[in-house]
């Protein structure tokens, strides 16, 4: 998969709705002291596990508790699209 977003890309994030976070959802997450943007890869009751699209770059931290993910990308805003 094509990452989503690329270094230095600016993003809007929203509050995280009810049923949310799901599959395939892009969500910002905080671990380790550290925020991180993530793909949703599944939702395993009280756990969400966290994949970057970059496989071969990224560092996956794996399932990590629901209250990690703060909140849900709404959209990419820099830069402009040509």
């Amino acid at each position: 998969m094509a990452p989503a977003l690329k270094p230095g890309d600016r993003i809007a994030v929203r509050p995280l709705r009810e049923g949310e976070p799901h599959p395939g959802q892009v969500v910002l997450a905080t671990i380790d002291g550290r925020e991180v943007v993530k793909r949703v890869v599944a939702v395993v009751e009280d756990r969400v596990v966290l994949a970057g699209d970059n496989r071969l770059a990224s560092t996956d931290p794996g399932p990590v508790p629901r209250s990690a993910v703060t909140a849900a990308v709404a959209f990419r805003y820099w830069p402009l699209l040509s």
